[in-house]
């Protein structure tokens, strides 16, 4: 993006922004940077924000996986649960997958993350995506209903975090967008 004209400036003092996120790096998009400025988001500090209104959906960043378009609303619960290097998630209701592959790069390297997903076109949604981030081993998708697993039996017993988001806290992405995706 830099190479595009966009600087990297001080983070200013903002809310309200959309965002997206990047391999492990900066996740980016929406407010209102004034002459091509981008920042490191103040609240979740894996966010890169970038200009209100920029199209990113086909850029080059984004179809290659480097760059991952997501709601800042989403973004929140992996920062929250703050996963550390190598540590054993569960997602439990993984579907799209966004949040699946943020919390990879979060606890990179060596992390396994568990991504459950019962919707069988929600599931196979949630497999595109995660290839599509290049997230290899560190992710593992379990077609099933997280409420009948067996907490005792492998790979549950391993997990260290878990992340619960039901309702997809970046539901509203789909509207914005216009992506039947979500519906499975």
């Amino acid at each position: 993006l830099q190479r595009e004209g966009y600087q990297l400036q001080p983070t200013p003092a903002l809310s309200g922004k959309t965002m997206a996120w990047s391999q492990g790096v900066a996740h980016a998009v929406t407010s209102r940077p004034d002459n091509g400025a981008m920042w490191i988001d103040e609240t979740v500090r894996d966010l890169l924000v970038l200009p209100a209104g920029l199209e990113l959906h086909r850029h080059q960043l984004v179809s290659s996986g480097t760059l991952i378009l997501q709601d800042k609303a989403s973004c929140f619960t992996p920062a929250a649960l703050a996963p550390r290097a190598g540590e054993a998630i569960i997602d439990c209701c993984a579907a799209p997958g966004n949040k699946t592959s943020q919390l990879a790069a979060l606890a990179a390297p060596g992390a396994m993350v568990v991504a459950v997903e019962r919707n069988p076109g929600r599931a196979k949604t949630l497999r595109n995506r995660l290839a599509a981030a290049h997230v290899g081993s560190a992710v593992r998708v379990v077609e099933g209903d997280f409420l009948s697993i067996q907490p005792t039996d492998a790979p549950w017993r391993d997990a260290t975090a878990l992340l619960l988001d039901p309702s997809c806290s970046g539901s509203g992405i789909v509207e914005r967008r216009g992506d039947n995706e979500l519906q499975g």
